[in-house]
């Protein structure tokens, strides 16, 4: 019988996917919390990026990708490369989706998706 080798999990990924949920989230709460100073910014970044703004549905939407990328992160911190694979993948679309709320100020979604390209090219 052959020894297994180690396999090291994916570290890195799971660090940036939870830094970068952690900072969708906070986008999610300043779109909801402080309409009346974050929405004519964000309004006038939208304008220049042709990007639409929802306010306050935008903000809980990017607190659900926020939850699901953080869901994700922790299901790839494990060894089997297969799962890895199929969080990642799902945490690759949750940070693109994040983008509707302009993904934690921008820091969340490159961070989010970052770690989950790292994670998608893990391998044993």
């Amino acid at each position: 019988m052959a020894k297994q080798a180690l396999r090291a999990r994916p570290a890195a990924a799971y660090y940036l996917m939870a830094a970068g949920s952690v900072f969708i989230f906070l986008g999610g709460i300043l779109q909801i919390i402080l309409p009346k100073y974050v929405a004519p910014a964000l309004s006038l970044l939208s304008t220049a990026l042709g990007i639409p703004v929802l306010g306050t549905p935008s903000g809980a939407l990017g607190m659900l990708f926020a939850v699901g990328i953080a869901f994700c992160a922790i299901k790839t911190n494990v060894k089997e490369p297969w799962e890895v694979r199929r969080w990642s993948m799902i945490a690759v679309v949750l940070s693109i989706l994040s983008l509707i709320d302009f993904g934690g100020l921008g820091i969340g979604f490159v961070l989010a998706f970052a770690g989950s390209i790292i994670a998608l090219t893990y391998n044993s």
